[in-house]
């Protein structure tokens, strides 16, 4: 008797877990990036990155694709994937290079795997690497 009360139970438990984690206000992440060149093809450069954040979900690596005008202000643009053990980070991002040589990229990236319904608001920034992450994770809207 005992075991078919606690199993149904014990489920409830982590459907109702789960919805709230989703359902949850937004997380802060903030870390750092560094990224080694990998190809060029038809003027866009590919990168590898290594994200390093405050929460496990964003850390891992990304591959990057960057195009780019070549006169500053350089604006910018590419795609985003970041995989790591548990899901996926996917979309695109804007961006430019400043006159004083500061890179400011920005992007809303949709999750799947376990993130499935969350999205990654970005920001990433910094003369030089490491850049800067800031960032917050949150439910689709």
């Amino acid at each position: 008797m005992f075991r078919r009360v606690v199993a149904p139970v014990l489920a409830l438990s982590l459907v109702i877990a789960s919805c709230s984690e989703a359902n949850a206000g937004p997380v802060t992440v903030t870390g750092t990036e560094e990224c080694v060149p990998t190809s060029e093809e038809d003027g866009v450069e590919w990168y590898e990155c290594q994200e390093t954040t405050s929460d496990e979900r964003t850390s891992g690596t990304a591959m990057v694709s960057v195009r780019m005008e070549q006169a500053p202000p350089t604006p910018m643009e590419g795609t985003f994937a970041l995989t790591n053990d548990n899901g996926a980070w996917d979309g695109d991002w804007i961006g430019e290079i400043t006159p004083e040589g500061n890179h400011i990229m920005e992007a809303v990236l949709i999750g799947s795997g376990d993130y499935e319904g969350l999205q990654y608001r970005v920001r990433w920034e910094g003369v030089s690497e490491p850049l800067t992450i800031t960032g917050t994770i949150e439910p689709v809207p």
